[in-house]
C-alpha cells in the first residue's frame, strides 16, 4: 500500500511514538489527541497490516490488568472511604497507567513482531548508539529468541503428547528443572558455533540497509510527535 520502511526507520520511529504514548492521557482532549495521532502514525509504520493485533493486545492486558487491580485496590483501601464515589475517583490513576502501558506496549511489541530476524540486526546495528550498546542489544534480542524457540518447542511436545490439567501442572511445577538447562543449552551451542566460525561477537550486520526517503519521512515524524506529546505532557 505505502512505501516499504528500512528496519532502522521502523525501529527508530516506533521507539519515538511510543515515547510519544507514555504522555497520553485518557481522561483529558490533549491526551486523547495525542494517543489518535500516535495509533495513525503507527498504523503507517506497520503498513495497516493489523492481523495478530488482537491477540497481542489480549496478551498485554493479562500481563496489565493484575497490576492495574492491586494499584486500584491498595488506592482504594488506604483512602479509608468505602464508597462508589470513592472507588470511581481512585481509579483515576491506574487506568492512565493501563492506558500508557497498553498503548507504549502495543505499538512496540506489534512492529518488532512483524520483523524478521535478520531484520531486527540490521536496525539494531544501523541505530546511532555505540558500538558496545548495540551488542548488548543484540545479545538480548539473540537471548530472547533463544528463549521463545525452547518455550514453543516445549509447548508442542506438550500439545503433541496430550495435555490435561494435571500435564500442565507438572510443567510448571518442573519450568526451572526442565526448560532452563534447555535454553542454557541452546546458548552454549549458539556461541560454539559463532567461535568455530571466527564470529567473537552479536555487532555484525547480516544485510546492508538504506533509509530511504519514506523511512526518514516516518523517523522525522515520530520525533515530531514525541516532541509534541513531551511539550504538551510538562504544560499540562
Amino acid at each position: 500500500m505505502f512505501p516499504k520502511i528500512s528496519p532502522q526507520g521502523k525501529l527508530l520511529s516506533v521507539l519515538m511514538v511510543s515515547i510519544g504514548m507514555l504522555m497520553s492521557d485518557p481522561l483529558s482532549v490533549t491526551g486523547m489527541i495525542i494517543a489518535l495521532s500516535g495509533m495513525l502514525i503507527w498504523s503507517f509504520i506497520i503498513n495497516f497490516d493489523f492481523s495478530g493485533v488482537g491477540r497481542i493486545i489480549v496478551k498485554i492486558l493479562i500481563l496489565l490488568v493484575p497490576f492495574f487491580l492491586t494499584v486500584w485496590v491498595l488506592k482504594f483501601v488506604f483512602r479509608g472511604e468505602y464508597s462508589t464515589g470513592s472507588a470511581l475517583l481512585t481509579l483515576k490513576i491506574p487506568s492512565v497507567i493501563l492506558f500508557r502501558g497498553l498503548l507504549a506496549t502495543m505499538v512496540n511489541v506489534t512492529v518488532i513482531s512483524k520483523m524478521s530476524p535478520v531484520e531486527l540486526n540490521t536496525a539494531v546495528m544501523d541505530l546511532p548508539l555505540p558500538p558496545i550498546v548495540k551488542e548488548i542489544l543484540a545479545s538480548v534480542i539473540f537471548n530472547l529468541r533463544n528463549l521463545r524457540i525452547e518455550t514453543m518447542r516445549i509447548l508442542k511436545a506438550v500439545q503433541l503428547r496430550g495435555s490435561n490439567k494435571i500435564s500442565i501442572y507438572r510443567i510448571i511445577i518442573n519450568i526451572p528443572a526442565v526448560w532452563l538447562p534447555r535454553v542454557i543449552i541452546r546458548s552454549h551451542r549458539s556461541t560454539d558455533a559463532m567461535n568455530v566460525r571466527g564470529i567473537d561477537s552479536l555487532n555484525v550486520r547480516f544485510r546492508k540497509s538504506e533509509c530511504s526517503v519514506y523511512s526518514n519521512v516516518c523517523i522525522f515524524t515520530g520525533f515530531i510527535f514525541m516532541a509534541c506529546s513531551v511539550i504538551f505532557g510538562v504544560v499540562r
